[in-house]
């Protein structure tokens, strides 16, 4: 972003438009006051057709005025070659791209969060066909359902904030980190996703999520759904692994020896047996019905959070790192620190 002041006079427009810039320039002239915002388009072709149909005028000079493109509700890129699509994000009345074919681009970034006229995106379509992309971000857009399907390049998928109901990742088989957080998903297939790493669905309405296929996973966050169950016994690489906020009642990790992190707040655990996860360090189970835990495995544990169980009793004796330990609202009558010295 480039700011140029003249000698324009009301600084509390200034202040006032360049806080809501987001790809866009603002442009102040000499002489007679007036302002234009423009965009940041440094793709010949994105600028090129633009020009065409009549948005920008004049030489290729990396910019167009924002306020032509702010009511264009269609970009159709069939046939062309854009390697950069920067800029995109001030398209606010956006309501469908069509990229098919368009195998140049490697990246596309939507932000619809704030900047320019914040309002959240209104794109509900968007086709990725027969591209080569290797990275999805779209944040805050009415996007409904997504397909991306035969993008075999595709290694990063985020849709955020959205209000997608389903998604189609057949053939797209190389994606190694995939963010679907808070979205309208009831149903996810999951059986092509050999190759995740890192998978993010929290804030959902999933009722069961099968994870069998994705053994390579090593970050899972599924909180905020409506899981009734859980098996992680074939993703056995998890070091940290979110399920808060679901309706699970048993949880098995004895298979998940390298476990770091978990988070299982507010499910309907009678029990929580860790006596196989002998590197978790972080431990939030608050809000469920535990009425015992053994932490004799657990040497190196340093949070431990059992806020709103059944506990009567609890010992942490020999955890030599423990710097946190929550365990109100209880009927704990007796805590044992005893090889604490924190």
């Amino acid at each position: 972003m480039t700011l140029k002041r003249s000698s324009y006079s009301n600084k509390k427009f200034f202040a006032l438009v360049a806080g809501a810039l987001t790809a866009a320039t603002l442009v102040i002239g000499t002489g007679t006051a007036h302002a234009e915002v423009r965009t940041y388009i440094p793709d010949d072709t994105f600028e090129r057709f633009l020009i065409e149909m009549g948005y920008d005028s004049g030489e290729l000079d990396d910019y167009v005025p924002t306020k032509n493109i702010l009511n264009i509700k269609s970009l159709d890129f069939t046939g062309l070659r854009p390697k950069d699509l920067e800029g995109i994000n001030d398209f606010r009345s956006l309501e469908s791209l069509n990229l098919n074919g368009v195998t140049t681009l490697e990246s596309l970034y939507f932000d619809y969060s704030g900047g320019f006229g914040s309002s959240g995106s209104r794109l509900k379509t968007l086709n990725v066909a027969n591209t080569k992309l290797r990275n999805i971000n779209i944040y805050s857009s009415n996007l409904t359902s997504l397909d991306v399907s035969g993008n075999v390049n595709l290694v990063l998928l985020r849709v955020i904030n959205s209000k997608i109901t389903s998604i189609n990742l057949t053939g797209a088989i190389n994606i190694e980190t995939l963010s679907l957080d808070n979205n309208r998903l009831t149903t996810i297939d999951l059986s092509s996703q050999s190759n995740l790493t890192d998978l993010s669905i929290s804030q959902n309405k999933l009722t069961s999520i099968d994870i069998t296929k994705s053994t390579r996973l090593e970050n899972l966050s599924v909180g905020l759904n409506k899981l009734r169950s859980l098996d992680v016994s074939k993703a056995v690489k998890l070091t940290s692994l979110r399920a808060d906020s679901n309706q699970l009642t048993a949880f098995d990790t004895s298979k998940l020896e390298s476990l770091n992190f978990l988070e299982i707040s507010a499910n309907r655990l009678q029990t929580l047996d860790l006596s196989k996860n002998p590197l978790i360090r972080n431990l939030a189970a608050r809000s469920n019905r535990l009425k015992s835990v053994d932490f004799t495995n657990n040497k190196g544990l340093e949070v431990v959070i059992l806020t709103n169980n059944k506990l009567t009793k609890i010992d942490t004796s020999g955890l030599a790192d423990l710097a946190y330990l929550s365990v109100s609202l209880n009927k704990i009558k007796n805590v044992s620190l005893q090889g604490n010295p924190n």
